[in-house]
């Protein structure tokens, strides 16, 4: 099964009937690259309402959503300025969301389960929240802090030192993204330690003590944009109204008791116990991209995180249509991949036992690039074994492959010493 841009398309031009894809589609495709319109498209019919199975998160948060989806096509500024081999992550959360989109609404076993009522039932998404909103939030958002973190990771000194011509250049340069709350320019005001607690603080209504200690486990976990991209949404949420995410902004003591706390209070004054279910929907969303590029949360269990983990499978298997700057140019170093192990029959697929991956590049572009083969290997090993499934999940390894074979144990998820070859 050849993954690539056209057939990611199609399967989104199949299931989108209520709006004109087609032309989106056609010009996409003639201009090998995803388009602001496409993406428009697809964010509105998931998170807004085209959609007849949709369930209703707060409706302004929704918009306030969709705006931040559309301002991420600015984040990319990171290809022409760094001298780090930067790839592009506007097309690349798109085509993550449209792969898991696709997981998502592929069986599981032989009696049609789709791995969507699969999370449905096996977690608390069990309430009502929709599964399928939530993935689209987290996929189409995970990356979009990748600027923002970089700011932070080089400013040369964060603090008193800061003020002057400086620090106003920097301010001038944050404000020209809409994406970004002007409530993280605080943690840019003060020196590490403080600016790591305040970021603990903003995520403690998702995360318990110990999965806070392990996200900031190595000091250099703070530059993690996916941790960025998390209180980031936290803050937009709190900017469109959501009464929940204002309450927390103010609070002075955040904790997960003081979350909850919150929670039952904002519940009991609208008498609208919806707002339990909308929460858990932006919960899994953001717990999903905060988590998705720190390797020191491990492992991430299908169960209790499925976004998470299908938002680290998608990521790592997105490698077609990633542009990167090659001597003078901008290219694409792989332009599909090839999947094994899901079994198509009367239109259904359906997952086995093993799913093997074979990433094809362009050998020419990787020489021009200083593409490493050993760190890309160590990447995906590390990246793969992080994830784990329950006894009773039909899929229980990945292999992956680039010139030759690699695979991993899902149910035992094995430190990198344990994979055979």
């Amino acid at each position: 099964m050849k993954i690539n841009r056209e057939c990611i398309l199609e399967a989104l031009s199949a299931q989108i009937k209520t709006v004109k894809l087609n032309n989106s589609l056609t010009s996409s495709l003639n201009a090998k690259a995803i388009t602001m319109d496409l993406v428009n498209i697809v964010a509105n019919y998931f998170l807004i309402g085209n959609n007849p199975a949709n369930v209703k998160i707060h409706p302004n948060s929704c918009v306030e959503l969709c705006g931040m989806i559309e301002n991420s096509k600015s984040l990319d500024w990171l290809l022409y300025l760094t001298k780090k081999r930067y790839r592009d992550h506007f097309q690349h959360q798109f085509f993550v969301g449209a792969l898991g989109w696709i997981f998502l609404n592929t069986c599981i076993d032989d009696n049609k389960t789709t791995l969507k009522k699969y999370i449905s039932d096996n977690s608390d998404f069990g309430n009502g929240c929709s599964v399928e909103k939530t993935w689209w939030i987290a996929s189409l958002l995970h990356d979009h802090a990748y600027p923002l973190s970089h700011l932070f990771s080089t400013m040369p000194v964060i603090g008193s030192q800061t003020h002057g011509n400086h620090q106003k250049s920097f301010e001038d340069l944050y404000k020209t993204y809409n994406l970004y709350s002007e409530e993280l320019l605080k943690l840019f005001e003060v020196n590490r330690a403080e600016a790591k607690e305040l970021l603990k603080g903003y995520l403690s209504c998702f995360f318990n003590k110990n999965e806070l200690s392990n996200l900031f486990q190595s000091e250099n976990n703070i530059n993690d944009h996916g941790l960025w991209g998390a209180v980031n949404i936290l803050v937009h949420m709190a900017k469109s109204g959501w009464p929940f995410f204002q309450r927390w902004l103010v609070c002075e003591k955040r904790s997960p008791g003081s979350c909850n706390s919150i929670l039952n209070r904002v519940c009991s004054i609208y008498n609208d116990d919806s707002f339990n279910r909308d929460f858990l929907c932006l919960k899994h969303a953001i717990r999903a991209i905060a988590i998705h590029n720190c390797e020191d949360f491990a492992p991430i269990d299908l169960k209790k995180d499925p976004i998470g983990f299908l938002l680290v499978l998608c990521d790592e298997m997105q490698e077609w249509d990633r542009h990167t700057i090659i001597k003078s140019d901008a290219k694409v170093e792989s332009e599909y991949i090839e999947l094994k192990g899901i079994k198509e029959e009367n239109a259904t697929r359906t997952f086995t036992e093993r799913l093997v991956i074979h990433f094809c590049f362009d050998a020419n572009n990787l020489v021009d690039n200083d593409w490493d083969y050993k760190k890309f290997f160590e990447s995906k090993r590390d990246a793969f074994s992080r994830l784990k499934v329950p006894d009773d999940f039909l899929l229980k390894q990945i292999e992956f492959k680039i010139n030759v074979p690699f695979s991993l144990d899902l149910l035992n998820n094995p430190s990198s010493s344990d994979i055979s070859r």
